[in-house]
């Protein structure tokens, strides 16, 4: 295969472990996996993992302030992904990444493919070649994911000052004109995740709520179980605009995400999130039908039972 001069300067990068050229992006499957390995994810924080159900895809993002780096990578065709004592944030680091040939829950899955569905369709039967991925943590944790292509995107992280003075502009107390002009700017802003109940304080939420109700379905589709957990306390600032943009979105790319939440909420006993996902499930045109049979049946019991 002939590579391109461009391509070159990108192997000819990765392969010294220097990423200078901002927004670089570079593409993997299993025919270039070992390449994999040279992603400059080690001595970073893991700051972000989150699976978008309807896309089958798995969204993580890795900060080196050491290196002024973001490290973005976005696996999709997701067959298989599972966290073992892994722990997500500041001061989580990462030891490495590497390859894992023909690991167990893929040898598994194979064999549940030739025992029961050797002439039903399945994602092991399309002549897809998969990559097993495995993310070691300093700590011990581990991150498996098989998947079939990966898209690895690099930027400078300088723009984290630029989030600092665009949340600052969000606070409520602000002047009602400069709340607006951040509202506005937000529009520029790729990773939302920012703007998902900012710790930074509650005087903030009311204004991103706003932002992410303005963003379209596709653009929400990996945050939906993010937007669910906003529904924790109905009184929260932005709760109501979270509610509302959540009741737009078909039911058929809601219910994967909001089982997930419901089954969050029964495990953490959380009434008043259990009731609030019970409201929505009962307005919501068509979600109930949507959801496993075990969470209908809780869904009419505890509505009775309230």
């Amino acid at each position: 295969m002939l590579l391109t001069a461009e391509r070159k300067t990108e192997l000819s990068q990765k392969e010294t472990g220097i990423y200078q050229k901002a927004g670089l992006k570079m593409h993997y499957d299993f025919h270039n996996k070992e390449e994999i390995k040279q992603i400059p994810v080690a001595g970073c924080d893991f700051t972000l993992i989150d699976y978008d159900y309807r896309n089958r895809e798995v969204y993580l993002q890795f900060n080196s302030a050491s290196r002024g780096e973001i490290v973005y990578l976005n696996l999709h065709n997701v067959l298989y992904y599972t966290l073992r004592n892994t722990e997500i944030g500041s001061g989580k680091k990462i030891a490495g990444i590497s390859i894992q040939e023909d690991c167990l829950p893929l040898k598994l899955l194979r064999e549940v493919k030739e025992a029961k569905y050797k002439k039903e369709p399945s994602y092991l039967n399309q002549n897809i070649l998969f990559v097993s991925i495995v993310i070691q943590m300093v700590s011990g944790g581990q991150v498996l994911i098989i998947c079939e292509t990966v898209d690895v995107e690099i930027q400078n992280s300088q723009t984290d000052s630029e989030i600092d003075k665009l949340l600052d502009m969000l606070d409520s107390r602000k002047d009602p004109k400069i709340q607006k002009e951040g509202i506005e700017l937000a529009k520029k802003v790729k990773h939302l995740s920012v703007f998902i109940r900012p710790t930074e304080g509650k005087y903030l939420w009311e204004n991103c709520a706003k932002i992410l109700s303005q963003r379209t379905d596709k653009e929400l589709g990996r945050y939906l179980e993010d937007l669910f957990e906003w529904e924790k306390d109905t009184r929260w600032p932005g709760a109501k605009i979270i509610f509302d943009r959540l009741f737009s979105i078909p039911s058929s790319d809601l219910a994967a995400a909001y089982s997930q939440s419901l089954k969050k909420a029964v495990a953490m006993k959380a009434v008043s999130w259990t009731s609030s996902l019970q409201y929505f499930a009962e307005k919501k045109d068509g979600l109930i039908d949507l959801l496993p049979e075990e969470q209908k049946k809780f869904l009419v019991e505890w509505q009775w039972h309230w």
